[in-house]
């Protein structure tokens, strides 16, 4: 098994993705705490039980993604296993995702559910979420609408200019010349991706002194290949791209 993101040691993924299991097995045993609590009509917290309930859904679903990125990062087939791994996260996602603060999150599952070719219904679990909670980017309606045509594109605008806007070019580009396109594509992995994304939370995680690196991976680029149909050879081996997992499953 040869680590992808060398960034971190498997031992290191490892270590992580174990410790956000054990914190998903606590979460489940508060929540469960928590709809006791709510059916017996006992309210223990100052919060109501129910918005606890969500707020730990949302963290569930961190911890999840988490698991996923480590299992891909130290280089975990694409099986059914890390599949249903996938699903865990959708589930969690749909009892408490926040649109106001998971925009990156909905983004990467996505693009996943792009590369591994789930099945339309848990595709659309996360468009429904979308839909529901009204978040409007460009990027977000261009993955949908991969899968749905029928999927209102609602805006042109982009939640995270820096540095998804990027992703227009490419996607015009292909309707033109593809090679022009995979090359800017390369472009973005290389010159753009990480270092517009230095406002986020794992912006240098892999040099904290906590084992706190679960990988960088573009999974919107991997996607971009799969919807354009691009040929990504000459992206193998560039940092960022997730170039097994355009494979699909295993």
């Amino acid at each position: 098994m040869m680590v992808r993101d060398q960034l971190n040691s498997f031992d290191n993924y490892l270590d992580i993705e174990n410790r956000n299991r054990e914190y998903v097995q606590k979460d489940l045993m508060v929540i469960a705490e928590r709809e006791a609590d709510e059916r017996a009509g006992v309210q223990s917290y100052p919060r109501d039980n129910m918005s606890i309930v969500s707020d730990l859904y949302q963290q569930l679903a961190e911890c999840q993604f988490n698991i996923i990125s480590c299992e891909y990062s130290k280089g975990n087939g694409l099986d059914a296993s890390f599949l249903d791994d996938y699903l865990i996260a959708v589930s969690y996602m749909q009892r408490g995702w926040q649109a106001q603060y998971g925009y990156i999150q909905m983004v990467w599952m996505l693009s996943i559910g792009i590369m591994l070719e789930v099945d339309d219904v848990e595709f659309n679990k996360l468009a429904l979420l979308v839909k529901q909670q009204q978040l409007q980017d460009s990027l977000v309606d261009f993955l949908i609408r991969s899968r749905n045509p029928g999927w209102e594109q609602r805006t042109q605008d982009f939640l995270m200019p820096r540095p998804y806007s990027n992703i227009r070019e490419v996607v015009t580009l292909a309707a033109l010349d593809k090679l022009a396109a995979v090359q800017r594509l390369e472009r973005y992995l290389t010159q753009q991706w990480y270092a517009d994304h230095q406002e986020t939370g794992w912006y240098n995680a892999h040099e904290s002194k906590e084992n706190v690196h679960v990988g960088y991976w573009s999974f919107e680029s991997g996607a971009l290949v799969k919807i354009l149909e691009l040929d990504d050879l000459i992206l193998k081996d560039v940092p960022y791209y997730p170039y097994d997992m355009v494979r699909g499953l295993q």
